[in-house]
């Protein structure tokens, strides 16, 4: 009965251990209650080209959203996030390449500078990972 109970114990733990992981995003400063929120997972090698590797689109409902995302494995990553307001499905910018729709990316990017992978990353580990970016 005893080995039963100890087999049992390390079965559990190692369900337990076995779970992905889950990055949630929490999307604060939105100022128009409209449109979409798209969110991207980028590794080092698509960051910011292309399609992302994981990625949600959430109807804006509140100023703060938070976007859950599921069964991803461990390593370093980058978020973006924009919010299309007028629901075109696109990032819009302007005639010099600058956004016209409100965006952010984790880490610590400058908002005024074209993104880089150094600032951006974060390290996802074995246990699930809250990430804050502010519009």
């Amino acid at each position: 009965m005893r080995n039963l109970i100890i087999l049992s114990i390390v079965f559990l733990s190692q369900l337990l251990s076995a779970q992905d992981n889950r990055l949630s995003i929490e999307v604060k400063g939105i100022s128009e209650l409209k449109g979409k929120i798209y969110v991207g997972v980028f590794t080092e090698d698509n960051f910011l080209r292309g399609k992302p590797i994981y990625g949600e689109i959430v109807e804006v409902e509140a100023e703060t959203e938070i976007v859950n995302l599921v069964d991803i494995p461990t390593g370093n990553y980058a978020v973006s996030v924009y919010q299309d307001l007028n629901n075109n499905e696109v990032f819009d910018m302007d005639e010099y390449g600058r956004p016209t729709e409100p965006w952010a990316m984790s880490g610590t990017n400058p908002k005024n500078q074209q993104p880089v992978w150094d600032l951006a990353m974060f390290k996802l580990g074995k246990k699930s990972k809250t990430i804050t970016v502010n519009f």
